[in-house]
């Protein structure tokens, strides 16, 4: 609430029942802040998957420089994370994950409201093991790096 010079509040992001963690916080033009936040949760008896915790990237949004929340919202699939966000200059929000099962790579969401609702179609932004950030060239494209298992794929540009 004094832009950061003292801390001692704190925000809580969570999902009873649920870790949370690799969260990204993005200030969206509007003012409003997104984030896109891990989280996972051991495997229990009536889930389909049977081995390993399910890892997903929910989204929240505050109004209050972070002070409260919002409830959290799914964005990804099971195994899709990390998310990290972006925004475009046209106000379009890019969630870009990392799929952690097969076929390996990294993934992209799209927003067109500022985080309040996603589109249902998956990009697909490369294949194999995917890693790197978001980067905004100087004519405002914005670049998600991804690693792909052939030369060919380098990564691949969001307008």
């Amino acid at each position: 609430r004094d832009g950061g010079k003292t801390w001692g509040d704190w925000s809580f992001t969570g999902v009873d029942g649920m870790g949370a963690c690799e969260t990204n916080i993005l200030r969206l033009s509007s003012g409003r802040l997104l984030a896109a936040v891990r989280y996972q949760r051991p495997v229990l008896p009536d889930d389909l998957v049977r081995e390993g915790r399910f890892k997903n990237v929910f989204v929240c949004d505050s109004d209050d420089d972070g002070y409260t929340w919002s409830p959290v919202r799914g964005v990804s699939r099971v195994y899709e994370c990390p998310g990290d966000l972006v925004q475009t200059p046209g106000g379009t929000v890019v969630l870009a994950t990392g799929q952690k099962s097969s076929p390996y790579g990294a993934r992209g969401h799209i927003s067109c409201d500022e985080g309040q609702t996603w589109q249902d179609e998956v990009y697909m932004l490369g294949w194999g093991i995917s890693g790197g950030r978001r980067r905004r060239s100087g004519s405002g494209r914005i670049r998600l790096p991804a690693v792909g298992r052939t030369p060919r794929v380098r990564g691949h540009v969001v307008r």
